[in-house]
């Protein structure tokens, strides 16, 4: 069963399962939905067409991270933190840090608003829903410090502090009432609790050279101590960072999660077209790999570590596309 465990949680494990739906989808036996192939190079032609009208090359396409729903509106919010943290004299090691504090935090809490919801900016006057305005909402919730227990660095996520944040406090700090409701508001505070655990409970990826509390950014220290140098060039394999994605963050999620043996694989589900008829009770074939907030907090981690000190991740081609209802399912 460990190895099931292991095997679900994989990145191979995306492409090998959808790939089973795939086959069902080629002789049109799935339940809900059928694929009209004969479309195929049709929507190819498309895709490439956009992306030619918009980027030069292929390389231009910005990762599919957090980055650019901070900047909505044409605000370089991220890259003014940055800064200002530089002109403090803020190192870039520390600079990174904060900025992958600030893009877990804020991937973690992007759950779906519903369709009421929207973030007054207070900076700009602008109002934003959806996404844009999680993203908005957690950036003014870490300037402001309500992640970090330590008064003197407000720019910092750490353990200590999340496990003390309560419902009111995500309320206020998302501008909720009965004209602004937000779906899931006791399920973010929840989030906020469960990952205050999970750094003190895998401190290995995040604990702190003093006698700090965890951080979600000091994952970067784990990953350099993990890492190869050629050149001045620093490599870091995709696997060691997708292990602390889906081991180090893996108390977050839920107990309403598929598990197996008590333990959670996160982003996996169950799809009955798969299922055998003579399928045992503890069998594990009909289960279908997403992880696609897994993936997209991984692409939202990677972009800051390579931006701000040039490391190189080794194997990104491993991941897909992410699986959600804008994108469809990865092929």
């Amino acid at each position: 069963m460990q190895e099931q465990i292991k095997y679900f949680k994989s990145l191979r494990s995306v492409r090998e399962r959808s790939n089973k739906v795939y086959e069902k989808a080629k002789t049109n036996s799935l339940n809900h939905f059928q694929v009209d192939f004969s479309k195929l190079q049709e929507v190819v032609t498309k895709v490439i067409a956009l992306i030619k009208r918009d980027y030069e090359q292929i390389s231009d396409i910005p990762p599919h991270g957090r980055w650019r729903h901070f900047d909505v509106g044409g605000h370089a919010r991220v890259q003014t933190l940055i800064n200002e943290w530089k002109s403090s004299d803020c190192d870039k090691l520390e600079i990174t840090r904060r900025l992958l504090d600030l893009f877990v935090i804020s991937v973690l809490l992007d759950a779906g608003a519903g369709n009421a919801w929207s973030y007054k900016e207070q900076k700009t006057g602008n109002t934003y829903n959806r996404s844009e305005g999680l993203a908005i909402a957690s950036l003014d919730m870490f300037k402001s410090g309500i992640f970090s227990s330590l008064g003197s660095q407000p720019y910092q996520v750490d353990a200590d502090k999340l496990k003390s944040i309560g419902v009111e406090d995500v309320r206020l700090a998302f501008q909720v009432n009965e004209n602004n409701p937000l779906d899931g508001l006791e399920g973010r505070a929840n989030l906020l609790s469960r990952l205050g655990h999970a750094l003190k409970s895998h401190s290995t990826y995040f604990k702190s050279k003093d006698n700090s509390p965890p951080r979600p950014g000091n994952l970067l220290d784990y990953l350099l101590s993990n890492s190869t140098t050629n050149e001045n060039v620093t490599f870091v394999k995709l696997d060691t960072l997708w292990s602390v994605v889906v081991y180090g963050f893996s108390d977050i999620w839920p107990p309403t999660r598929t598990s197996l043996e008590g333990v959670s694989l996160g982003d996996v589900w169950p799809c009955e077209v798969l299922r055998s008829p003579n399928a045992s009770p503890d069998s594990t074939d009909h289960l279908v790999t997403f992880h696609k907030l897994s993936q997209w907090l991984t692409y939202s981690l990677i972009e800051p570590m390579t931006k701000i000190l040039g490391i190189t991740f080794e194997g990104v081609e491993k991941m897909t596309g992410l699986p959600e209802y804008r994108n469809g399912l990865p092929i």
